[in-house]
């Protein structure tokens, strides 16, 4: 099961996180995190960290190709920059800015 906290209370008392003490308590030490289920999944089906790394470099370079030539375009939506001082500006944001080509 998943549960996500809403977004307007999840971390609202900051150091309990979305989740109420009843929901913990609940669970018994068995919420996992992201990165818990990430390394049982790696370790059960034998992934290395050189398996994860190349497959980040490839999915980097295929990100970079397909933002080049066009074939991402349509998954983009155009935000407004915001400058120093967090002002709206006219300049639109038109590409991820987070792929590494290189």
């Amino acid at each position: 099961p998943v549960t996500v906290g809403k977004g307007d209370d999840a971390f609202a008392v900051g150091g309990q996180g979305p989740f109420s003490g009843a929901f913990l308590d609940a669970c018994d030490g068995q919420l996992l995190t992201q990165f818990e289920v990430a390394q049982i999944l790696a370790d059960r089906h034998g992934i290395t960290r050189e398996d994860m790394d190349a497959y980040a470099v490839e999915s980097h370079v295929r990100a970079h190709e397909a933002t080049v030539d066009g074939r991402s375009a349509s998954e983009i939506v155009p935000v407004p920059r915001r400058d120093r001082d967090g002002m709206l500006t006219d300049e639109l944001v038109t590409v991820d800015e987070g792929i590494r080509p290189d």
